[in-house]
């Protein structure tokens, strides 16, 4: 079974729920060993927040029990994402951030991803029941250090519930084979990035993104990619080269025993949408599927026939 950890579990709210409802009603447009198994996200204006910045929209002590108690009936994971690597100490008493802890710890299925080690602390302190994930952010801060080694993040399992592999290894099927076969579900492998895994500041970007979610000073064009030509609007779809598609996910990724692979697309509806669905719907009904969940962005007026 291929397991998807997807997008956006607030901002994409809709999506889930329309594909919910279209694998009760409509199974057969699903590919038939793949499951959702857990949605990653975060409430906007959370300073503990990673991976993505996100600023305003009020979050209140419901829309967070209304977010946790929907997921809590549909058999699916959340994964909360304080991957902020640029925490202090200080930062660990926000209000938002342990007040969504503390609901989060009336609920059984909900983790956490982290990166910094002083958050890492606090929450493992602070609130023992929740699970935590080291996240993409932390193993990439670690490519090319003493802990960027199969050893290293073997380790990480026995500390984690969940270990994102850095993108370099995401390809690497000689490093993949290595990995013992008892110890390959402990990994979530990232299928999707728009940044290339020879990006050279690919862990930068992730500072970057921290420093505008704690509202810091950003050096100007500190943001921009050396990777990308501005002048070549097609060159991003160069690096689909570096994703891993649905088929490869069959051909070289299952039978190697993977069974846990994650999609980018947070904060963004649309985006997320064309995102999953090609890694869950079958073919044929795709144009269907993207009918459904992004008519009321097209404004197309043809029904979705699922017959």
């Amino acid at each position: 079974m291929i397991n998807y950890y997807l997008p956006g579990f607030l901002e994409s709210q809709r999506i889930y729920r329309a594909l919910f409802w279209l694998k009760d009603e409509w199974p057969e447009c699903f590919y038939d060993n793949v499951n959702i198994k857990k949605i990653y996200g975060c409430f906007p204006g959370m300073i503990w927040n990673g991976g993505s910045s996100w600023f305003g929209g009020g979050v209140s002590r419901k829309l967070v029990e209304d977010t946790f108690n929907f997921y809590s009936t549909t058999g699916v994971d959340l994964q909360l994402t304080f991957t902020n690597p640029l925490i202090e100490e200080k930062h660990c008493y926000d209000t938002i951030g342990n007040a969504v802890c503390e609901i989060a710890c009336n609920y059984d299925n909900i983790e956490i991803l982290v990166t910094s080690p002083i958050l890492e602390d606090y929450l493992r302190k602070t609130y023992p029941k929740l699970k935590i994930d080291k996240s993409i952010v932390g193993t990439t801060r670690d490519r090319g250090t003493d802990k960027d080694t199969l050893e290293s993040y073997l380790a990480d399992t026995e500390k984690y519930n969940m270990v994102v592999f850095p993108r370099k290894y995401s390809k690497d099927l000689d490093f993949l084979n290595s990995v013992p076969e008892d110890k390959r579900s402990c990994f979530e492998i990232l299928c999707t990035d728009p940044c290339s895994i020879h990006c050279p500041r690919l862990y930068s970007h992730y500072e970057d993104l921290a420093r505008q979610q704690l509202l810091m000073p950003c050096e100007e064009g500190q943001h921009e990619c050396s990777g990308f030509e501005q002048g070549y609007p097609f060159r991003n779809f160069l690096y689909r080269r570096f994703q891993i598609s649905y088929d490869e996910i069959v051909k070289d990724y299952e039978p190697l025993g993977y069974t846990e692979f994650k999609l980018s697309g947070r904060i963004s509806y649309c985006g997320a949408a064309l995102r999953v669905v090609p890694y869950l719907i079958k073919p044929e009904y795709q144009l269907d599927v993207y009918q459904c969940l992004l008519d009321p962005f097209a404004g197309l007026d043809v029904d979705p026939d699922f017959s």
